[in-house]
């Protein structure tokens, strides 16, 4: 399974099912779409999967804030985006996103790319970043998300 960035179109690296661009400007991390044929309501299975994406375990008090860039509808002129805090990894998150774990239905039916996140921090400070982020993105995206 070989696949260019879904954001910049550059070479990307593997860690099981999860891509991550090699270029440094970029960042962007996506999960190929074929790791939803695994059984990912099983717990053991789900938790490999995290696994052999190597994703680092983070502590219980440390939380993110992260953007995914959504699939255009077809009406839609602009990318849309949406802006979530999790106390999870965020590629964590993003896989519980798009298996229907506990995600919003935008990124479980049109997440196409985790463009990028910020942490960790406290709690307070996420809550704060959250709706900031959202704002600051407004110019650009159609948000969702961001409370």
């Amino acid at each position: 399974m070989k696949d260019k960035c879904r954001a910049c179109k550059n070479e990307t690296s593997q860690h099981g099912f999860l891509f991550k661009c090699i270029d440094r400007n970029c960042g962007a991390v996506f999960w190929h779409r074929k790791i939803l044929l695994e059984n990912l309501e099983d717990n053991n299975v789900f938790e490999k999967q995290l696994s052999l994406a190597e994703i680092p375990l983070v502590n219980n008090d440390d939380y993110f804030v992260y953007v995914i860039q959504l699939s255009r509808k077809k009406n839609e002129v602009q990318d849309s985006i949406y802006v979530g805090m999790t106390l999870l990894h965020p590629h964590h998150r993003y896989l519980n996103h798009i298996s229907s774990r506990k995600g919003s239905r935008h990124v479980t039916k049109r997440g196409k790319v985790m463009i990028q996140y910020e942490g960790p921090m406290s709690r307070k400070e996420a809550i704060k970043r959250e709706p900031e982020l959202a704002e600051e993105l407004s110019e650009n995206y159609i948000v969702y998300g961001g409370h």
